[in-house]
């Protein structure tokens, strides 16, 4: 299936109709590409490939829309033993994701860099990526229990709401019967 989807996309590429060297949308073609390539014992076909992404990358100044897919291919290259290909994506996203302000995208870039350090066993840097992680798992912890607090007290909201309409409804039809059956009004 793979195999297939990938010749249909390359098919695709090799038509014009989607400009390859400028076109950032094609990281999960490359990192689809690479997976391939690796089943298939084809190393030099995945290096070209996961050679292509990160150029790709590093003239793309957006990547929070893909972040899942850069996250996917960091991890496939320390996976295979690419590890300094992996660092050179995660130093080219790190400041635009830090400046997105994302705390999510964030906190899993946060886990890849440990991941690298671990790959690497550079323990000064894993001492201070992990600590940078906690730092974001407790703040992540602290917005999840915001938003928790944030949907309870919404809920509660709708609640009180929906038995203001009640009693008001309820009122209505009382005054509706009362002005049908009221001697006065006929």
């Amino acid at each position: 299936k793979a195999c297939r989807a990938m010749e249909r996309a390359q098919g695709i590429l090799a038509s014009g109709r989607i400009i390859r060297s400028d076109n950032i949308s094609l990281a999960p073609l490359h990192c689809l590409q690479a997976k391939v390539y690796h089943s298939q014992g084809d190393s030099k076909k995945r290096d070209d490939s996961l050679d292509r992404l990160v150029a790709s990358l590093e003239r793309s100044p957006v990547v929070t829309d893909i972040f899942d897919d850069i996250y996917d291919v960091c991890s496939f290259m320390l996976d295979i033993g690419k590890a300094e290909q992996a660092k050179r994506v995660i130093d080219h996203i790190k400041p635009i994701i830090e400046k997105s302000g994302v705390l999510d995208l964030r906190f899993r870039l946060s886990s890849l860099y440990v991941r690298y350090c671990r790959v690497c066993a550079d323990d000064a840097a894993l001492c201070a990526a992990q600590a940078e992680y906690y730092d974001f798992s407790v703040r992540m912890e602290s917005e999840r229990i915001r938003a928790y607090q944030h949907s309870v007290q919404i809920q509660t909201g709708m609640e009180e709401l929906q038995k203001r309409q009640l009693a008001i409804l309820e009122e209505n039809v009382r005054l509706t019967r009362q002005a049908q059956s009221d001697p006065l009004t006929g």
